[in-house]
């Protein structure tokens, strides 16, 4: 059998489409019988850990024995209730997500379909695929999870690293929720990963203490004496209260603080707010050319247009306007021609609506902006902070093209001075751990952000926090000595100028060299500032928002699942 499909942790590869026919004459089953000699694609490969082998049915979970024969598998697809069920000739049956298992079962009916799973099994594989109708198994559901959970912290509590937490905040209904996840960098066979998991879900009463409600989490998870960092956007009127936590003061370098901050989707969604008023007459005048173009009597031209230019129309001319600047801004960039031939065989296309050369100019730097604010290029790349003053720097180097006025270009200054004032040195040392960024680098990017004039004393400045920072760590030697670790790593640490350097992989090779410096990186790189949620997706947003509109589910089931699909899937 080919292509077996191992039972990892999430339990959940994709799975294969089969086709099927209706062959109800002659069949008075009315079962669906495959046609086609590759019975496989119709069931999973499951491999136990104790080297059992088992074919999961993809439609009804039937489970058998795995064999080289296949005799048994198509007598059970043409008796399969499930597959019978879903009818219809020669349709592609979907086998994934929701609609696959969950579809017109309940979780009563599918504990049924295989007594050889234990009722705790069949949870945790009912989590995996989405199953939300959990409400009648609510003990079952709990226990799972806090067994989830004890499994969970006794491996956190042995890890000997630190942990960076992440708060997000979201109104679902009328109630304040908020979101924890933590990041830490783990050692797997030998190699530095990156890990980045769900701890709760928590629900913020009217009048409940905030700070006791987020040091709860880390507590009860057993890592409050190992946290380093904290990252909330909403509440940093808390800085004082949550940096002097007593339980976490013993463990923290430098100077025993924890590592309170907003995150870099923060300062970049103010500047985005800025560049966008900038971009409302432009949008404006686009959205009044979409509207013509998508009304009757100029549609069919605009089509024709677009295919007499060999034009790709893929779908990115929105139907009418939208509150997405970015979108609007690339459908006038994208069919600039069409707009112009368009004119010359539509008598009833308002040529005015067109841009002008100045105003798609304009319309291309605005674009440029946004996206490099919402780091629309740089999805999945950016795991680690070491890059985030390039980041900076390379935005606020393009922010003066797009922004005439100087109160705007004064706002973009001051929100990016207050973001520097309180994370620079942190980011700036997360760059010089990169081994692609030097002196002369760091000080390239600090004439974006300071007077010329000041450059060299601000580098000063950042070697001597850098030298604190590894003295803090148990780093030996002084600041000018050239025999030690700090001496070695400043002169001879091999510049690399691999553009997609994977970082971890560089301090995994590099670490019994810098064993200091690598204690360093591998607390400063669990810094999320870029994201909370994202590596979560919006699909277990979606999810929650979703089983929030079920008034059957209360909240300790809710949080349950939540966190389930997220250890189970990850």
């Amino acid at each position: 059998m080919e292509n077996p499909i191992y039972c990892n942790d999430d339990g959940a590869e994709p799975r294969r489409r089969g086709r099927v026919t209706n062959t109800n004459v002659g069949n008075p089953s009315g079962a669906q019988t495959i046609s086609g000699p590759d019975i496989l694609q119709h069931f999973e490969k499951r491999v136990e850990r104790n080297g059992k082998e088992w074919m999961l049915c993809s439609y009804c979970f039937k489970r058998y024995v795995s064999t080289k024969q296949t005799s048994h598998l198509r007598r059970h697809m043409n008796t399969c209730a499930s597959n019978r069920n879903r009818g219809g000739g020669g349709e592609d049956l979907p086998i994934s997500g929701d609609e696959q298992i969950g579809g017109n079962h309940t979780a009563d009916q599918l504990a049924l379909i295989d007594r050889q799973l234990t009722d705790l099994d069949l949870i945790r594989l009912m989590i995996t695929r989405g199953i939300r109708s959990l409400v009648s198994r609510k003990s079952e559901l709990l226990k799972v999870y806090r067994e989830e959970k004890e499994k969970f912290c006794n491996y956190l509590e042995k890890l000997p690293v630190r942990f960076s937490l992440a708060i997000d905040e979201e109104a679902i209904i009328d109630d304040a929720y908020i979101w924890i996840t933590v990041s830490y960098i783990d050692v797997i066979n030998n190699h530095w990963s990156l890990k980045n998991k769900m701890l709760g879900f928590r629900k913020i009463d009217p009048g409940s203490d905030y700070v006791e409600t987020v040091k709860g989490v880390p507590s009860e998870w057993r890592i409050d004496r190992k946290l380093f960092s904290v990252i909330d956007d909403n509440n940093k009127d808390k800085l004082g209260d949550i940096q002097s936590w007593d339980n976490v003061q013993d463990s923290l370098p430098p100077g025993g603080h924890l590592i309170y901050a907003g995150s870099l989707n923060h300062m970049l969604s103010e500047w985005t707010s800025i560049v966008q008023g900038q971009a409302d007459t432009l949008v404006e005048k686009i959205g009044s050319c979409v509207t013509c173009v998508n009304g009757p009597s100029v549609n069919a031209s605009f089509k024709y247009a677009v295919q007499e230019l060999g034009m790709e129309d893929d779908g990115s001319m929105p139907k009418k306007r939208t509150n997405n600047k970015i979108i609007m801004l690339d459908a006038a960039l994208k069919f600039r021609p069409a707009f112009d031939r368009l004119k010359d065989i539509n008598k009833d296309f308002d040529v005015n609506l067109i841009l002008t050369d100045p105003e798609y100019n304009e319309a291309k730097k605005i674009s440029d902006v946004l996206k490099c604010c919402k780091l629309e290029n740089s999805k999945g790349r950016f795991l680690t902070p070491n890059i985030y003053i390039q980041i900076i720097c390379e935005i606020y180097k393009k922010l003066p093209l797009v922004l005439a006025n100087p109160v705007d270009l004064d706002s973009v200054t001051k929100i990016r001075d207050s973001f520097w004032e309180k994370y620079g040195v942190v980011l700036a040392i997360a760059a010089f751990l990169d081994p692609r960024f030097d002196r002369d680098t760091l000080g390239q990017w600090f004439e974006e952000i300071f007077d010329r004039d000041a450059v060299d004393a601000h580098l000063e400045q950042f070697f001597v926090n850098l030298f604190q920072f590894y003295k803090a760590y148990g780093g030996s030697g002084d600041i000018n000595s050239t025999g030690s670790e700090y001496g070695e790593y400043m002169t001879d640490r091999d510049l690399i100028r691999t553009p997609n350097l994977d970082i971890l992989i560089w301090w995994n090779v590099k670490a019994e060299r810098f064993p200091t410096f690598a204690r360093m990186a591998q607390d400063i790189f669990t810094i999320p500032f870029y994201t909370t949620l994202t590596h979560f997706g919006s699909e277990l947003e979606q999810e929650i928002n979703s089983a929030m509109g079920a008034t059957e589910i209360d909240f300790d089931i809710l949080e349950a699942y939540i966190c389930l699909k997220s250890w189970l899937k990850n």
